[in-house]
């Protein structure tokens, strides 16, 4: 950022990245809202069975390693996050969407991590996450 964003607006620099003249770009901007959404972080322990708490049982969930390179991954309810495989996609590749991988089982109040895969739950490793009920 350029300067601090405040609670309606923020401004960008110059870095190509994310400003480059004729190209089209794209903010998505997330808060945290009590029983309905929630933005946080975890570490990875890089054994199975990590719980995740944020309050409700989340229907979207968008994940990403902070201090490792990986996609951003998207699990939901509507194509079936849950206990078993998940179907997930990847926002900033153009993978196909993956079937056959059990990322997490969904609880009242967050979910578990089922995997040790360095996507989601890498040993010592940092997690960005947002949730939605």
């Amino acid at each position: 950022f350029k300067s601090t964003p405040t609670a309606t607006h923020f401004e960008i620099g110059s870095h190509d990245r994310v400003n480059t003249n004729n190209q089209t770009y794209l903010a998505l901007l997330f808060s945290s809202i009590d029983n309905i959404s929630k933005i946080g972080y975890y570490t990875g322990t890089g054994s199975s069975g990590l719980s995740i708490s944020v309050g409700f049982q989340p229907r979207f969930i968008l994940f990403r390693g902070a201090d490792i390179s990986g996609p951003w991954r998207v699990l939901d309810s509507v194509r079936g996050m849950g206990s078993g495989n998940d179907k997930s996609l990847s926002l900033n590749t153009d993978a196909a969407q993956v079937t056959d991988f059990d990322w997490l089982d969904v609880t009242s109040t967050g979910w578990t991590i089922n995997t040790t895969d360095g996507e989601a739950n890498a040993s010592n490793k940092n997690y960005i996450y947002y949730a939605h009920s």
